[in-house]
């Protein structure tokens, strides 16, 4: 199956607005700050937090997705059109790897026949490890800690120490990865040649990534979904 590429005109004016907002944000602090994504500096973080509680409060889309997730409380937190083309694609056969766990790591793992996802909290690390146990998928998952110890200071040692939790995966030898969690552009930078020909490549949050970036990544056969919010893109290798 192929899919076409996204038509960013599409894109809704409010969605364009935020996301040229938060790349500036995200160019600020990177300039400014030397943090990249989801850890920046604590004023990066606070213009973050208050642009975030804004759209909460007034966004229709906001709304629409809060509803979605109480109505399917086992799914990821990934825009719903993607993770409706996601589980079209997957297979019991699969094998995956993830940065950043939670409930994409037991939907994952009900639906493929293992997976290796990568945390970098260690409370959430336990959190995780719990559910799978108690919904006995543990043996489906290589659940691994990179522990991330501070949510503002990091050095660029913790930053590869986390990315390069891939590196002992065989190229070609994964059907899908999914990038959500810390260090994304790090993350993404390690990603070449680990997954088969025709693999998935999903990123979330791809709203808010340098744009130099995802076109090193992008392929023919790519897609993208927005809800309003954020947007994620399956990029098919």
């Amino acid at each position: 199956m192929r899919f076409k590429k996204v038509n960013q005109k599409s894109y809704s004016m409010v969605f364009n607005f935020k996301r040229s907002t938060s790349r500036l944000l995200l160019l600020a602090s990177n300039r400014l700050f030397g943090k990249e994504l989801v850890h920046r500096s604590r004023i990066a973080r606070w213009f973050n937090q208050s642009w975030l509680a804004m759209v909460e409060v007034l966004s229709p889309a906001r709304r629409r997705q809060a509803r979605y997730e109480r109505e399917n409380p086992d799914a990821p937190w990934l825009v719903p059109a993607a993770i409706a083309f996601i589980e079209k694609e997957l297979r019991p056969e699969f094998v995956g790897f993830e940065w950043g766990s939670g409930r994409s790591t037991l939907w994952f793992a009900r639906r493929v026949r293992y997976i290796t996802s990568v945390e970098g909290r260690r409370a959430w690390y336990d959190e995780v490890r719990s559910w799978l146990v108690k919904d006995d998928l543990a043996e489906r998952v290589s659940l691994r800690l990179s522990e991330v110890t501070s949510e503002h200071n990091f050095s660029s040692e913790e930053i590869e120490r986390y990315a390069q939790a891939i590196d002992g995966v065989g190229d070609g030898s994964l059907d899908f990865i999914l990038v959500d969690g810390h260090f994304r552009e790090a993350c993404l930078r390690r990603v070449a040649n680990k997954l088969r020909i025709g693999g998935l490549l999903i990123i979330d949050n791809t709203d808010v990534l340098p744009q130099a970036l995802l076109d090193t990544l992008t392929t023919a056969d790519s897609q993208s979904w927005n809800n309003g919010i954020s947007e994620t893109t399956v990029i098919r290798v």
